[in-house]
Formats: structure tokens, C-alpha cells, sequence
């Protein structure tokens, strides 16, 4: 009977703890987490797998792929089971995997720009539109 009593600010609110309970999770994978830079294009899921299982127990794997062309795109993210993972795998930065240096790092949140680009730049520019003027020289 007590659920039957429930208002529906207070199943709001649950809901509201539930989303913040979830956005935790989420930040704490973000610190579990590494960014694997210059990967080899043809890299598997079980080659980082072998690379990195010194580090510390690995969750997830993702290489990132172009959404049109299905090709990889060189860099992925690795997320640990604990921080401390992270400390020992950022141990292999400019290391050597298929052939190529790679850069390991923390992964970073992806945060919206604070002020989104502008079409003018601060800067003048040469051409049609953005000449310096006719008769900026003069020599007397």
C-alpha cells in the first residue's frame, strides 16, 4: 500500500536519482578509461587486448570507425575495470604496437565549446573581400 501512496513528484524524483546515478557511472568509466592514438588502420579489438591485459582487467574496447566508409580511423578508447589501470597503461605512450608509435592518454570528456565558432576571425585576411585598402601606402 505504501507504493500506491506514491505522488508523482516522488516517482520524479526517483527517476531524477536514477539519472544521476547513471551520469556517475558514467564519469567513473571516463576515468577508467584511455585514449589509444596512431593506431594501426588494421588493429583488432583482441590485438589491444593482448597489449594492454598487463595493465589491469579490460571492460571495453572501442575502435572508432567512420560512420560513412566503415574505416577505422586510428585511435581508440580502452576502459579498465579500476583507475589504477589507467596509471600503469598511460606506462606505454610513445611504445611501438603494429608498427607504429603510439600516444596513450587519459581520456578526456568531450565538452561542448564555450563559445561555438565564428565566421569572422579576429585576424584580417587577404582577397576580394578582405583587402587592405586601395591607398594604405603613401609615400609622401
Amino acid at each position: 500500500m505504501a507504493e500506491e501512496n506514491k505522488t508523482s513528484k516522488d516517482v520524479k524524483d526517483e527517476g531524477k536519482g536514477q539519472e544521476q546515478e547513471h551520469e556517475e557511472v558514467d564519469e567513473d568509466a571516463e576515468l577508467r578509461s584511455i585514449f589509444v592514438g596512431n593506431v594501426h588502420f588494421r588493429t583488432t579489438k583482441e590485438e589491444l587486448t593482448e597489449f594492454f591485459k598487463e595493465c589491469g582487467e579490460i571492460k571495453r574496447i572501442t575502435i572508432l570507425q567512420d560512420k560513412f566508409t566503415g574505416q577505422p580511423k586510428g585511435f581508440a578508447y580502452v576502459e579498465f575495470a579500476d583507475k589504477e589501470s589507467v596509471q600503469s597503461a598511460l606506462a606505454y605512450n610513445d611504445a611501438t604496437f603494429n608498427s607504429r608509435q603510439i600516444k596513450v592518454l587519459p581520456k578526456r570528456k568531450n565538452l561542448p565549446l564555450k563559445y561555438p565558432p565564428s565566421r569572422f576571425h579576429a585576424y584580417p585576411r587577404r582577397g576580394r573581400f578582405f583587402s587592405r585598402g586601395r591607398f594604405r601606402y603613401r609615400p609622401y
